[in-house]
């Protein structure tokens, strides 16, 4: 599943908690890996905690300093060192709200990255033990959001339910829900029977022309040129031709039409996801 807008909009604000509520670092503490941050040299600085981690336990690190360098990494695309450096930063900061903020951001990093389950081990903890009520709902929150955008509809199910007190809300969200859950499989089987009717019709129907195209193009050069050589008396050749272009052109063009065809029911359950998504955005206000 593509990168859902609102999960950026949800590191960015749990990026302000985390880094609003911190408290001045100490000086001495990890002056190389703050200096290099401080130049913009994000990926040194980086390169130098981890270093640092392996020589001592990276001791004087700063948990400060290495969440805004992870965040500064996830900015710039390179999520999986950012997931490592923010990773540090919560071995690096006392237990607390703080902590707790730092968790949730780590676990949005994750779920940007696709890694649902560690996620959600880590909404999920900060939803039962977090320091506040205020950082336990933004827990809960963010479970449901990472439910929603793994698809997972019976765990989606029964967090809008908590979330959604007023009815009206509530069953538009279960609307939402219902659409993530429907999987259309005869859709396949249907784009795949056009395509072995006329070949790239399932593919040109399911709003790729191109490929269609080609595999018309491809398929019917290939029936050409088995008829001509059946037209010669070659049928050697013509049954070599057949047997060559069945297996790997017409049977693919068969395949590429059933997969095209399902997508169009998965772009469908993302695009509910979405909904469902930017609606819990918008109770959390």
């Amino acid at each position: 599943m593509r990168a859902a807008p609102i999960l950026n909009v949800a590191l960015a604000c749990l990026w302000a908690a985390g880094a609003a509520a911190a408290p001045p670092a100490p000086e001495d503490s990890g002056d190389f890996v703050r200096t290099l941050a401080k130049a913009g040299l994000v990926r040194e600085a980086a390169r130098e905690a981890v270093r640092q981690t392996k020589l001592d336990g990276g001791g004087d690190l700063s948990g400060d300093v290495l969440f805004e360098v992870g965040i500064e990494l996830a900015r710039r695309g390179d999520e999986s060192r950012a997931i490592e450096i923010v990773g540090l930063s919560l071995d690096h900061t006392p237990p607390g709200e703080l902590a707790d903020s730092r968790s949730l951001a780590l676990g949005t990093l994750e779920l940007h990255s696709g890694d649902y389950p560690r996620a959600e081990r880590h909404y999920s903890k900060v939803e039962a033990f977090g320091e506040t009520a205020e950082i336990r709902s933004r827990g809960r929150r963010m479970a449901c959001v990472g439910h929603v955008f793994a698809l997972d509809s019976i765990s989606a199910r029964a967090c809008v339910e908590r979330l959604f007190p007023r009815p009206a809300d509530r069953e538009r969200a279960l609307g939402w829900i219902r659409e993530i859950e429907r999987e259309e499989g005869w859709r396949s089987y249907f784009g795949g029977t056009l395509s072995a009717v006329v070949p790239g019709l399932g593919q040109a129907t399911a709003g790729e022309p191109l490929d269609g195209l080609i595999a018309l193009t491809v398929n019917g050069g290939w029936v050409a040129g088995t008829g001509g050589l059946l037209a010669v008396g070659d049928v050697a050749d013509a049954a070599l031709l057949l047997l060559g272009f069945a297996t790997r052109y017409y049977v693919g063009n068969v395949e590429h039409a059933a997969a095209d065809w399902q997508a169009i029911s998965e772009r469908r359950r993302h695009a509910a996801a979405d909904r469902l998504l930017r609606l819990i955005a918008a109770e959390a206000q």
